[in-house]
Order: C-alpha cells, then structure tokens, then sequence
C-alpha cells in the first residue's frame, strides 16, 4: 500500500494513456521535460485503460508515482494553455492545493487526502469552507465556479481546500463568500422542504 492511497496499490502506466481524447506531442515533450514519463492508474473515473482521479472540459487530473498529482491539458480543451490557471492557484496560498510546477499543458500539484464536499455536511464543514471562501476574498481572487461547490471543494482531515481555479481571475471586491453561503442556504432550504412533503 502506498503512503496515503486508500485504493488498490495502483499500476504504473505510461504519460501517453494520461493524455485525453489523444496524445499530442507538445504535452507529452513539456510533462518529459518535467520528470513526468508515467503516472499512477488510479481514481474512480475510467480514461480509456487507465483511471484517473477527475476529467473536466479543460483538463484530466491524474496521480504521480512520487503522489502528487497533475492536471493534463485535454488536447480539445477551449483553453490553450493552463499557465494563468496555475498563477490563480498559486496565489491562492492556503486556500487551493499548493503548486509545485507547471507549463502550458500542465499544472504540478500537492495531493490532498479528502473527500468531495457533500449536500448534507454538518456545521463544522460548512464552516471550513466559509472560511476558505472568505480567505479566497482576502487574496482578491473571484472563483467564479463556486456558485454549486459540490465539484470544487475538497474537505481534508482540518479544513477544506478549493480546487479548478479554470475561470478564476483577480478582483477587487470579489464574492466567493456570499456564493458560498448562498449554495448552502439553498441546499439547506431544499433539504427542509423535501422533507416537509415526504
């Protein structure tokens, strides 16, 4: 069992498998060039012969042999290049996973042992993730996809992280806390009224 995966012991596979829906030769050079040549099968969702820990329109995020993980820009992906992303993530130290390298077609980032964030979390989560939105103000970062936070929220074993900074940008007054509060308002007020009628 590795350090920290929970999952079966996952399978060395090579960096080519990782990239999505084809390979293509300017990512497969930068992620080399990074120390990247293969990455772990592992997570719940199926990429062709190997799993991978998420797929979104942009990108497919994947584990490293030294357990770290690797957003690989998807060779149809709308965005060009992810470096903007990574700067977004960079800056929103303490609150997004650390970054630790990145390039055009991939961001290199710590692992975060967690779990996705729920519809019926109790006080003490909402709480956490309160603060990381209010923390996401402070650096003047606007999410922009924190609106329904089930997919962009990871809770660890002492606070939640905010991940996919895709569409983040830099803004003055920015609202993550209030669309935050607002996404459990109204979760919570869905939750009470489906009781009411079962």
């Amino acid at each position: 069992m590795r350090r920290g995966i929970s999952e079966e012991d996952p399978n060395v596979a090579p960096l080519r498998d990782f990239i999505f829906p084809h390979p293509y030769s300017e990512a497969e050079k930068e992620l080399q060039e990074a120390g990247l040549a293969h990455l772990l099968s592992f997570g719940k969702v199926k990429l062709g012969g190997v799993n991978v820990i998420g797929k979104g329109k942009s990108g497919v995020v994947a584990l490293t042999e030294d357990l770290n993980v690797v957003k690989i820009r998807r060779s149809d992906s709308p965005k060009r290049c992810l470096k903007f992303e990574a700067r977004m993530q960079e800056r929103a130290i303490g609150v997004a996973p650390r970054v630790l390298n990145y390039g055009c077609h991939f961001i290199l980032m710590e692992y975060i042992k967690g779990r996705e964030l729920m519809r019926t979390e109790g006080i003490d989560v909402i709480i956490q993730v309160l603060r990381a939105g209010f923390s996401l103000d402070q650096l003047e970062i606007e999410h922009r996809e924190i609106t329904r936070p089930w997919g962009n929220v990871l809770i660890g074993d002492k606070r939640a992280f905010i991940i996919d900074f895709e569409d983040a940008r830099p803004s003055p007054s920015p609202t993550n806390f209030v669309r935050l509060f607002s996404a459990f308002r109204r979760s919570l007020l869905n939750a009470s009224l489906h009781n009411k009628y079962i």
